[in-house]
């Protein structure tokens, strides 16, 4: 990293700082309250919708560095905010008064439509015949939704998903060449600040739909021009392997998997004693790991980076299974 990207990536981490803490003074005039529910890990009412924070320092500072850092590449930030706009402004209102799941994801998929069609993936798909060209669209599409959903449906403890998305854009910023990575993983830092356990205020729909885009926009751009390769997908295995591995147990226990829920394995492990700061620390320390292990040795090091996720998970089921924590809370 130069010093003209860690200088702006100070100023995305300092302006994300002031930001999220004015979105946290003006919540309750907003509308912009959590309250909690049968299913919420806190139990009374939190300030909302600290991902407007970030995002806005991220923009903020992304914009004018097209003229300061000659190797933005293609994350261009004009583009990346006219995709995530509609994101977070739908967030904003589920988060404030509650959208149905329709229009919700109708968003999403024009978003995660605009996304495939600016990383140029129709029009390399061109030759194809008609038929194979739309699967593959429409198989991306539902792929990126889902990385969007996950996302969200992961937020659920102070400084969970926060933590581990800063790590996971640190290492995409490095392998990647992308400097707009390293601001977006400084603005996190900032808002970390604030909603580290015990949080002052959530990220909420506003910020979680929108970072899932973005990570999705990185792995996309990273992919397509051989910058990342297979093994440096490990560091998302923590996160998003409990969102998979949790969806893969519902359908097999027969549960309704578009019905809220408390069964994620970071959610058992708070119900077995653990608070929030540990469970939260470990998921991020594991990412690191996972990342550093890929950085150190390839594809050996993604294998060893598995091995390790997977004796987290042994661990988690047995430390559940001998508190007697249920999979699904009554």
């Amino acid at each position: 990293m130069g010093w003209a990207t860690a200088g702006i990536a100070l100023a995305a981490f300092l302006l994300s700082l002031v930001l999220t803490g004015k979105v946290l003074r003006n919540a309750d005039g907003l509308g912009l309250l959590d309250e909690p529910n049968a299913r919420s890990s806190h139990t009374r009412a939190t300030p909302t919708g600290g991902g407007l924070g970030f995002l806005a320092a991220f923009f903020l500072v992304a914009w004018p560095s097209v003229y300061l850092l000659p190797d933005l590449g293609r994350a261009s930030p004009g583009l990346l905010l006219v995709l995530c706009l509609p994101l977070a402004g739908t967030g904003y209102l589920d988060d404030r008064k509650g959208l149905g799941a329709l229009p919700r994801y109708a968003v999403q998929v024009l978003c995660s439509a605009g996304l495939l069609w600016w990383a140029g993936l129709p029009q390399q798909w061109a030759a194809w015949p008609l038929a194979w060209l739309l699967a593959g669209a429409a198989g991306l599409v539902v792929a990126v939704t889902a990385l969007i959903n996950f996302t969200n449906f992961m937020d659920g403890m102070d400084g969970f998903v926060g933590g581990v998305c800063a790590v996971c854009f640190a290492f995409l910023a490095v392998w990647c060449g992308q400097p707009a990575w390293w601001f977006l993983a400084a603005a996190l830092a900032g808002f970390l600040f604030w909603n580290w356990p015990p949080a002052k205020i959530f990220m909420g729909d506003a910020g979680s739909t929108p970072l899932g885009l973005l990570l999705a926009c990185a792995l996309l751009l990273g992919l397509d021009n051989g910058s990342l390769q297979a093994h440096h997908l490990i560091p998302l295995l923590p996160l998003y392997g409990d969102a998979v591995y949790t969806l893969i147990r519902r359908t097999l226990r027969l549960e309704n998997i578009f019905r809220a829920h408390h069964s994620h394995i970071y959610q058992r492990l708070m119900r077995s004693g653990l608070p929030h700061r540990r469970v939260s620390s470990l998921y991020i320390l594991l990412t690191a790991l996972c990342g550093s292990l890929a950085s150190a040795w390839n594809a050996p090091g993604a294998l060893a980076a598995a091995a390790v996720c997977l004796a987290g998970l042994l661990s988690a089921e047995i430390r559940c299974a001998r508190r007697k924590v249920p999979f699904t809370r009554g």
